[in-house]
């Protein structure tokens, strides 16, 4: 049995199609994989963003502590649980984390404190 060239067309075109097809749906599979992994990478960023600047509040809290020993910050001083501060960790002028320092009474010594630093997202 011989074939038309009418056949021979139809089944070259139908072939196109079925190609076109899959290579719009693997376009479409990349672009959406390729705009989730953007997405969760920009919340990952904003996430880790925060962290760092409350690990930066903890660390300047330790340093506040550390360089007035007997001093505000002591036991008894004028500042032993002083009020929440706010830092500005990259210098664009606005404020990143809020550190809040208190004391802690039922601590083994009597002079413990708490950290709570809270980064801005």
């Amino acid at each position: 049995m011989r074939r038309g060239r009418g056949e021979r067309g139809m089944v070259m075109t139908v072939a196109i199609l079925a190609v076109t097809m899959i290579a719009l749906l693997a376009a479409y599979v990349l672009t959406v994989a390729y705009n989730h992994r953007r997405l969760a990478q920009s919340v990952g960023g904003v996430r880790m963003r925060a962290a760092m600047y409350a690990q930066a509040g903890v660390v300047d809290a330790q340093w506040r502590l550390r360089t007035d020993p007997g001093g505000t910050f002591a036991a008894g001083g004028t500042a032993y649980d002083p009020p929440a501060y706010s830092l500005d960790v990259n210098g664009d002028g606005t404020n990143d984390v809020s550190v809040d320092i208190s004391a802690v009474t039922d601590g083994p010594d009597g002079n413990t404190r708490r950290i709570v630093a809270t980064g801005t997202q």
